[in-house]
């Protein structure tokens, strides 16, 4: 009886590790599989287009968004670095496809005259979800 069970055990954890294993991706893999693109911003919003560029639907892509302070007077910088950053979770985009997208900066950036800033959108990781199988064909 043990035996049995640790052979259905075997064979169950083997499947589902099968069925729904992930793939790590570094940042030359998720660069080949998307991209942010037309990045614009103000103090109130950041907008661009998350690009799909394989052939697999992309789901739950986590968008860092980085607002870097830029010091007027980088000799004498301020006390305090009043940069911050944002999590951002997208999707799913189609196969080639892309998906325009528009985040509210809650609070707003603060008018500074001592600096300005850089925002910049880094794509921190996906999920790849490879098409359907297509049905298979009945016999006539």
């Amino acid at each position: 009886m043990r035996s049995w069970l640790l052979v259905a055990i075997f064979v169950l954890f083997g499947w589902a590790a099968g069925v729904g294993a992930a793939e790590l991706l570094d940042d030359a893999a998720i660069a080949r599989a998307a991209a942010v693109v037309d990045v614009t911003s103000d103090r109130h919003a950041v907008r661009g287009r998350l690009e799909n560029r394989t052939g697999e639907e992309l789901r739950d892509v986590r968008l860092l968004i980085v607002h870097e302070f830029r010091w007027a007077d980088e000799m004498n910088p301020g006390e305090d670095t009043p940069g911050r950053s944002e999590h951002l979770t997208l999707g799913p985009v189609a196969p080639h496809a892309s998906l325009p997208f528009a985040h509210a900066i809650r609070p707003p950036l603060p008018a500074r005259t001592d600096g300005h800033y850089v925002t910049r959108v880094e794509i921190m990781g996906l999920t790849q979800a490879p098409p359907p199988p297509a049905p298979a064909a009945r016999p006539e």
